[in-house]
């Protein structure tokens, strides 16, 4: 797999694998570091991830499942902007902030029908869906 990762920071991704998982040691997901690639079924995030910034898998129109892992405390606006694919996504209780269309939105003001968020009560997951008007299903802890 083709990472560019610099301090931590993952910049770029340039392969073409239906699984990536991102490398242990990776503490930041750099905006557009996986822009537009539609090679991407699957994304298994490492523990130790703590931000995802914006649009970092933005036009990822293919990507059906990511795992978050706890820890993880930031994901910012447009992260998963114009990922078709994803349906639903379960948010550990470790995040803190969500931005703006960060998952659920094909265009600014159209958000992807069904769209689901799996999360635990009274956090930023279940904030994000009722500002945006998703559906929301608690888990037992994040």
């Amino acid at each position: 797999m083709c990472f560019e990762i610099h301090d931590g920071i993952l910049k770029k991704y340039n392969g073409s694998d239906a699984v990536v998982t991102v490398p242990e040691g990776v503490t930041t997901i750099d905006a557009y570091a996986f822009r537009s690639n539609l090679e991407i079924e699957r994304l298994i995030l490492p523990d130790g991830l703590i931000h995802i910034k914006m649009f970092a898998f933005c036009g990822c129109y293919n990507v059906k499942s990511v795992s978050l892992p706890f820890g993880l405390r930031y994901i910012d606006r447009d992260a998963f902007f114009k990922c078709y694919s994803l349906k639903r996504v379960i948010v550990p209780d470790s995040v803190t902030e969500i931005g703006a269309r960060a998952f659920g939105y094909e265009r600014i003001q159209l958000k992807l029908e069904g769209f689901t968020i799996y999360g635990v009560e009274g956090t930023a997951a279940q904030r994000y869906a009722k500002d945006n008007g998703f559906l929301f299903y608690e888990v037992n802890d994040g």
